[in-house]
């Protein structure tokens, strides 16, 4: 595989080129999913460009940065942006890779293969409508001046880098390749937002063809292991997405994958060998193979288990 490509060489076409059925099925998904507390929560950070308290304790040690201690949610001007970006939105606005929606459309409507495709568009949907909002704020509205490099005390150690040009701090440390994305720094941001909203970046065994919608995973930060989703995870994310009744229970649709007991799991150094990515350029493996320091119970399910045996 070529790790080099620039994502200016893949041709986009606008959404409303699709089939209307399918159309329809892909404006439905992600009403459904804007519509839900994760993704208000997400593309708010996105418009502020700092994190809530919350999601800097994903990344970081307890000790907090001040500019994070009192940030419990995202400032109200964000909010109605987001809001006002929600009433207006039309999957119109949207531009998808011709490749990725003729796949898309070529696939039946509620079949198995189906699925997969619907979850690859909605992700590629919120990727590119981070983008827009992260840009129209011109990289956030409270972003810090010059975001500085976090502590680096005993009690305080960063889990996580910042990104090459250290001008964000909303990035997933897999995806930096900031100067092969098309959107550069936006880019690198709606790789965090992904991670926000769906629980990590979604993958795809590529196949022989490198179009293919095989199998679906999830890659997650900290140099965990990556999991596939199972079935029933599949099916549960696109019943939700295209239900015609939304409630309150469905604005409050955890939209987040966790990796079940049984998933299998790999090693990221080995997915991108392996076809199991979404875009061909969106990262590239370590050189040499890292070594784990670090190791989570959610990466062993035999370690779950003795870790709830213990707790019993």
């Amino acid at each position: 595989m070529n790790y080099n490509l620039m994502a200016a060489n893949f041709p986009q076409i606008p959404a409303s080129n699709l089939r209307l059925e399918h159309l329809a099925a892909l404006e439905l998904a992600l009403s459904n999913v804007l519509s839900t507390e994760p993704a208000f929560e997400t593309f708010a950070q996105v418009v502020d460009g700092i994190l809530t308290r919350d999601s800097y304790f994903e990344y970081y040690l307890p000790t907090l940065r001040p500019e994070y201690a009192r940030n419990l949610k995202p400032s109200d001007e964000a909010s109605q942006i987001v809001r006002a970006f929600h009433a207006s939105f039309h999957v119109g606005m949207l531009n998808f890779r011709v490749d990725v929606a003729q796949t898309y459309q070529s696939t039946p409507l509620g079949s198995r293969s189906f699925k997969p495709r619907l979850i690859e568009l909605v992700s590629v949907a919120c990727h590119n409508i981070a983008v827009e909002l992260y840009t129209k704020a011109d990289g956030g509205l409270r972003k810090p001046a010059s975001p500085p490099p976090p502590p680096r005390t005993p009690s305080s150690y960063p889990l996580m880098r910042a990104p090459p040009p250290n001008i964000t701090e909303l990035f997933h440390e897999e995806y930096e390749e900031w100067e092969q994305y098309s959107n550069g720094v936006a880019d690198i941001v709606r790789y965090w937002a992904e991670y926000r909203l769906f629980g990590d970046v979604i993958l795809f065994d590529r196949g022989d063809t490198g179009q293919e919608c095989k199998n679906a995973f999830i890659h997650s930060i900290k140099g965990r292991r990556i999991f596939q989703l199972s079935d029933q995870q599949i099916e549960q994310f696109p019943s939700f997405a295209t239900s015609q009744h939304q409630s309150d229970y469905s604005r409050s649709f955890d939209t987040r994958f966790r990796a079940e007991n049984d998933a299998r799991r790999v090693d990221p150094f080995d997915s991108l060998a392996w076809g199991m990515y979404r875009d061909e350029y969106e990262r590239k493996p370590p050189d040499p193979r890292q070594r784990r320091c670090v190791f989570y119970a959610e990466d062993d399910p035999q370690l779950i288990d003795q870790i709830q045996k213990l707790a019993r």
